[in-house]
């Protein structure tokens, strides 16, 4: 059925215009806080509503087609034989396009006006977009749950410690693997750490992971293991230094010059990866023989773009470090803590994935390879997850001390 003003267009070619939406759909999950998210959102719920408006007013009134026979609105039959005809389900489906998108807008402006965080409620939003009552069910139901808390700036306080717990547990893992063992860095170079370690493997009756993922995969490249792997144990051990709030207050000075060390094995860390990358020091290229680079990628549908995923987060690990940097330096603390703290979750994945592997390793090489690749794309959103929770924490904390500085001086 076409448009009097698209003539030359039939319904099924109209289709595809629908698609538009998906932009609506990624600024609210993806860039919630970006001041023309809402005004894009709505545009598009506005077209997606006029483009309903032509559809149902021409099947109605201008085709000359009747609706099929004993179609309506009274019983589920009549409601059955109207979407037999195939304009009445194109309206329907921008009936439905244009209402989950404005429901999904709605669900971030109240969060917003509420003061949830995005995270909290963001796992909604795909939800109304697949099955809209749904979405908005469990979005309600999150925002009683949150309202229902007596205090957010407790709630905030305990996050934020658990988080630094995790984030100090974490680091300290990550410190013993690099430094003490397997503490790959060394593997090659050092006689005593290589019988060490042969030493502990022969007391492991079934390692998670092929042996040469931690340790011999990095004989004879000393560079990646000076640039990458040792910044990176060094890295962790400053970062809860980094990330205390007392010990920034009482000792600015030591925080500027820890940091300016921490910043320098972020980059450095980049540096080898570019080199572990142009060296093929991947796990699938490296660690598996038995296996080919595409077979056994995933056990849970990941697909096989580990590479691609690894860049892909090394980049975003080194434009965080250099935001905290240039934030800092214009004096925009509340930003430098937020870049530090979405650094820290673009780093701690690997220990992660590394104490998942531990707890859940694989019994063949297939199995163990597909761990690998996964349990890092699960620990990476474990550890965003992380920092985006963070920084919704200090957020509340600073909007908590402004309420109280209002309150002192009205």
């Amino acid at each position: 059925m076409p448009l009097p003003l698209l003539s030359a267009l039939s319904d099924a070619e109209l289709f595809p215009i629908g698609n538009a939406v998906v932009l609506g759909w990624g600024a609210l999950i993806v860039a919630p806080r970006w001041r023309h998210t809402q005004g894009l959102a709505m545009l598009l719920v506005a077209l997606c509503s006029a483009l309903y408006l032509l559809l149902a007013a021409h099947r109605l009134l201008l085709s000359p087609l009747p609706l099929p026979a004993g179609a309506g609105f009274g019983t589920l039959e009549e409601v059955e034989r109207l979407f037999s005809d195939e304009a009445a389900v194109y309206a329907g489906w921008t009936h439905y396009l244009a209402f989950d998108l404005f429901v999904g807008r709605f669900i971030v402006a109240d969060s917003q006006r509420r003061g949830l965080p995005h995270l909290a409620v963001a796992w909604t939003l795909p939800l109304t977009l697949m099955a809209g009552p749904v979405g908005l069910l469990a979005y309600l139901g999150v925002r009683g749950c949150w309202l229902a808390v007596p205090s957010r700036a407790a709630l905030a306080r305990r996050v934020l410690l658990a988080l630094y717990g995790a984030c100090c547990a974490l680091s300290l893992f990550m410190v013993v693997w690099v430094l003490v063992l397997p503490s790959s860095w060394l593997a090659g170079n050092s006689e005593w750490h290589d019988r060490l370690f042969a030493w502990a493997v022969r007391s492991i009756e079934s390692p998670p992971a092929p042996l040469t993922v931690v340790s011999t995969k990095w004989h004879g490249h000393l560079a990646v293991q000076l640039m990458h792997t040792l910044p990176s144990g060094l890295w962790s051990a400053l970062l809860p230094v980094q990330l205390h709030r007392g010990l920034r207050a009482r000792h600015r000075l030591a925080h500027r010059r820890a940091g300016y060390a921490f910043v320098g094995c972020a980059l450095l860390m980049m540096c080898g990866l570019v080199e572990m990358d142009r060296r093929g020091l991947y796990y699938y290229q490296r660690d598996f023989p038995s296996l080919r680079e595409d077979e056994a990628t995933s056990r849970l549908g990941f697909g096989h773009h580990h590479r691609e995923a690894f860049l892909v987060v090394g980049c975003w690990f080194a434009a965080t470090v250099v935001a905290a940097v240039a934030a800092a330096r214009r004096k925009r603390f509340e930003l430098h803590q937020d870049c530090v703290l979405r650094h820290a979750g673009a780093g701690l994945w690997v220990a992660v994935q590394r104490v998942m592997l531990g707890l859940f390793p694989g019994r063949t090489p297939a199995e163990q390879k597909a761990n690998f690749g996964d349990f890092a794309l699960i620990g990476l959103a474990i550890t965003v997850v992380g920092a985006e929770l963070a920084i919704w924490a200090l957020r509340v904390e600073r909007e908590e001390k402004e309420k109280k500085k209002k309150k002192k001086n009205s």
